[in-house]
């Protein structure tokens, strides 16, 4: 009977959902985990219905896959979202601390000139809808 609540709860964990990925960053001891969460809201939209979120499961935008027809860009493919936030974790130990902002243009983490406006917003617009 406790294994079959020990495989509810992973599979609860594991639904793709704002409230879930927010847990999954603090499991992870990501710095800065609210604008962590806003960045994969904006690669993806509230319902991570985006193609990267629904199959690459790449939900932070990272790039470092194979350029081809299909992935121009380059984007990453994981076996499962958890692993574009490991992945995401992995790329944030070259934050050295200071500006989070500050941290993601200079290492030009989007091509949009707009990103940290939209983050901000990101940000305004999750108070109230996630349990932060």
């Amino acid at each position: 009977m406790k294994t079959l609540g020990i495989i509810f709860l992973i599979c609860k964990w594991s639904v793709l959902s704002p409230d879930n990925v927010l847990r999954y960053i603090n499991r992870q001891e990501i710095a800065h985990s609210k604008i962590v969460l806003a960045q994969t809201l904006q690669e993806c939209g509230y319902d991570y219905r985006s193609y990267n979120a629904r199959c690459r499961n790449n939900i932070c935008g990272m790039k470092g896959g194979v350029k081809e027809e299909g992935n121009k860009k380059g984007f990453a493919i994981y076996d499962h979202w958890f692993d574009s936030v490991k992945g995401y974790k992995h790329r944030q130990r070259t934050y050295e601390g200071g500006s989070y902002f500050d941290y993601l243009v200079s290492s030009n983490y989007s091509e949009s000139k707009r990103y940290i406006a939209d983050l901000k917003w990101h940000l305004e617009r999750m108070i109230g809808k996630i349990r932060l």
